[in-house]
């Protein structure tokens, strides 16, 4: 679901899905929740914040004890455009994992990502 106006958007999802592991061993129930919003603070620069959920659970049960956990995660970034084509963002996420039997995530569940992005876009009208 989502919701546009002016200067701000926000949208908001839900999924349920049964599929693959995804890096888990087996087939896994997953739900997820994400939520967004953007605002165009001026005619160059915008601001947006995002944070997610997801709910993992094996399917396996077998091999899959102990296997179920969730990720949390949520981003915040500044776009900026200069001249008519290129675009700057810089950004910060923060992500949490729990899957207490995975050695790797269970010694470091936290993770703390800046990202600096700079793009140029291509264009030009249809059918020319």
């Amino acid at each position: 679901m989502s919701w546009q106006g002016r200067l701000t958007n926000l949208a908001v999802s839900y999924s349920h899905t049964i599929s693959g592991g995804g890096g888990l061993i087996g087939a896994v129930h997953m739900d997820s929740a994400t939520a967004s919003i953007r605002q165009q603070m001026t005619r160059n620069l915008s601001g947006s914040l995002a944070g997610a959920y997801t709910q993992n659970n094996l399917l396996t049960f077998a091999l899959g004890a102990g296997l179920n956990g969730h990720t949390i995660s949520a981003t915040a970034s500044l776009q900026r455009q200069f001249l008519l084509h290129i675009n700057l963002e810089l950004g910060y996420t923060r992500l949490h994992q729990n899957y207490s039997t995975v050695a790797v995530l269970a010694a470091t569940p936290n993770t703390n990502r800046e990202f600096v992005s700079i793009s140029y876009q291509f264009s030009r009208p249809l059918g020319r």
